[in-house]
């Protein structure tokens, strides 16, 4: 809510596209939405946009409850977000001159997930399921560390470590 800048009572029952940002890439939502259908959890980065407009950035990782799916946000804070902020807005370039050019949603996902394909296999990752894997790991860890102390354990949340892990 302090993020999103939205009242709770505007946010209960709603769907994510409230903060839906028009810039985030299309295809980015399609991997999430397939695997959550497929039964299976993932990890995203997500670019939203509060009330007012502006645009914020989340580590989100998402997986299938009973009766709809549990998805939990991290500030993402790890270099492997610099590189994913740059290639979001290639893919969603990509994707609005798809569109542009009188093609429908779903040629232009096709088109931005063969770069986003292409940029993973260059960066070393043979899959978005293996470079979701590492980043999921990569900014848990990374908030972990964050709010931990020397001896490991999360300051004023005793269970919070051993659920992290």
């Amino acid at each position: 809510m302090r993020v999103s800048r939205y009242g709770r009572d505007e946010l209960l029952g709603q769907p994510h596209n409230i903060v839906r940002n028009p810039a985030m890439p299309r295809v980015v939502f399609r991997e999430l939405w397939d695997h959550l259908q497929a039964g299976e959890g993932i990890g995203a980065y997500v670019l939203n946009r509060a009330k007012d407009g502006s645009p914020y950035w989340v580590f989100a990782v998402a997986r299938p409850v009973d009766g709809g799916h549990l998805s939990v946000r991290l500030k993402p804070t790890t270099p492997l977000f610099g590189v994913v902020a740059s290639l979001y807005e290639e893919l969603r370039s990509i994707e609005a001159g798809v569109e542009q050019g009188g093609r429908h949603h779903a040629e232009a996902m096709d088109a931005s997930a063969e770069v986003l394909g292409r940029r993973l296999a260059e960066a070393g990752f043979d899959s978005y399921d293996t470079f979701m894997r590492g980043a999921t790991v990569a900014e848990v860890t990374a908030r972990r560390t964050e709010l931990g102390n020397a001896d490991g354990h999360v300051r004023g949340h005793p269970g919070l470590a051993a659920f992290l892990d």
